[in-house]
């Protein structure tokens, strides 16, 4: 919990979130202290369809979304789902289910109550959140909330927030993008951005074919799948892992405390750290590449495509044993149970690709691997 905490306010100073984005991470994490947090397998994104017996209501806005530069959403107990659809207008349906005896005319009221919608010439910001009220408290709901803009609608800066419900985007074009979750997974697909910042408490984040020149992705208790096309990519949890499939990048960094790193991936630099996990680095790489790759108690394996040249690499381990072997020729092969080992290796004169690789439980292991063995089935 300590650590948590102290992530969140390493973010903030670094200017990573709002001050108003850490309270409410902050504030979630005094919550979770007194309850368990969900495991990454009950963690699910609210889905569009009924769910929830009973009474339903909707509140519906339709708009010209025209000359709309920046939008932001924020549900309290709520999901979003924004996509593109073939209409020249905008429109924003939310629909609220409830369990509880309540009327449809009592539902509806309370969502013109809790609704604030702003428009101007450049923005358009929409929030829901629950009164203070007795009854309010009292609703047990679900709030789905369905954002749709015309095709090839951009935008300067997209926002979406929530409490107690997931986010799911597809096809979203911005030039900046920002999305927070409390208790709930993020899941964007099709993006195409200069700018991602992405931040999720008790819940996992999903990057399907991404574009970015910039993308962080910071988890706290959730994992991190990404694929897609960056200049710079930057994934971070505290208990979680971290999977990278058919990303192309030309720096990445990725960091877990209790997890695994897998990476399927065409770098320039790729940095890879976990204390509590293992790293499983397939580097695609046509040009130079500089890997480097440390775990504290965990294996490293690092695989090349067959025929790969000038790997030249420095490995370091305590308990367990290093080699590598490349393109059937062994380079380098150490075991022990020193507090300390290292070993030097060069495949050819020339380097190109470098590697640092270090574990103090666990072996090391770089070798070549055909393409097609390492393809996921």
């Amino acid at each position: 919990m300590h650590e948590e905490r102290t992530m969140v306010i390493r973010m903030i100073e670094e200017g990573k979130i709002t001050a108003e984005q850490g309270l409410a991470l902050l504030e979630a994490l005094e919550e979770k202290q007194s309850q368990a947090a969900p495991t990454i397998e009950e963690e699910q994104v609210k889905p569009v369809s009924d769910s929830v017996s009973g009474q339903a209501a909707a509140w519906t806005s339709t708009f010209d979304a025209f000359g709309i530069e920046q939008m932001a959403f924020t549900a309290e107990n709520g999901s979003i789902y924004f996509q593109t659809w073939d209409q020249p207008s905008s429109q924003v349906h939310v629909t609220l289910k409830s369990n509880k005896n309540l009327s449809v005319t009592e539902l509806n009221e309370w969502l013109q109550r809790s609704i604030s919608e702003k428009r101007t010439d450049e923005q358009y910001i929409w929030m829901i959140k629950h009164g203070d009220s007795d009854r309010d408290r009292e609703l047990e709901s679900e709030v789905v909330i369905n954002i749709y803009v015309p095709d090839e609608q951009s935008f300067e800066r997209f926002e979406a927030t929530t409490t107690n419900g997931g986010i799911r985007i597809d096809t979203l074009m911005s030039e900046e993008a920002s999305f927070t979750s409390t208790n709930g997974e993020i899941k964007l697909n099709g993006i195409h951005l200069e700018t991602l910042k992405t931040t999720t408490m008790n819940g996992s984040i999903q990057l399907e074919l991404g574009n970015a020149e910039s993308a962080e992705l910071i988890a706290m208790n959730g994992n991190v799948r990404v694929s897609g096309q960056f200049e710079e990519l930057e994934c971070r949890t505290t208990n979680g892992s971290i999977q990278l499939v058919d990303v192309m990048a030309e720096e990445i960094e990725l960091r877990t405390k209790n997890g695994n790193i897998h990476s399927a991936t065409s770098f320039e630099k790729l940095s890879c750290k976990t204390e509590n996990g293992t790293i499983d680095v397939h580097n695609l790489s046509d040009g130079d590449s500089d890997l480097r790759a440390e775990t504290i108690n965990g294996s490293v394996v690092i695989v090349y495509d067959e025929g790969v040249a000038g790997v030249h690499g420095e490995l370091q381990f305590g308990h367990g044993s290093a080699r590598c072997t490349l393109n059937g020729q062994t380079y380098a092969y150490l075991q022990g149970e020193n507090s300390k080992q290292r070993v030097e290796f060069h495949q050819g004169d020339e380097e190109q690709h470098h590697l640092t690789v270090s574990t103090v439980n666990g072996s090391i292991r770089i070798e070549t691997t055909p393409e097609k063995n390492l393809l996921p089935s």
